[in-house]
């Protein structure tokens, strides 16, 4: 299984945004959804591959709380 696994899943607003996050939990991941609020148009719409900074942004973002900001002496 994918247990202890952490995984950011872009669906791009399309067609798996229901079923992948499913699948991935179910194999034993944590998952964290982006981009799966599909209405018909925004497929791909600055998210998925044709705009991966906003999943570079989300991972930043999750490692530096979980990391915590380092501190000046």
């Amino acid at each position: 299984g994918l247990y202890k696994l952490k995984i950011a899943l872009d669906c791009a607003n399309g067609a798996t945004y229901n079923v992948a996050p499913k699948v991935f939990r179910e194999l034993g991941a944590e998952v964290f959804e982006l981009a799966t609020q599909p209405d018909g148009i925004n497929i791909n719409d600055n998210c998925g591959s044709t705009a991966p900074q906003g999943l570079v942004s989300y991972l930043f973002k999750k490692l530096m709380n979980e990391m915590g900001r380092p501190s000046n002496p």
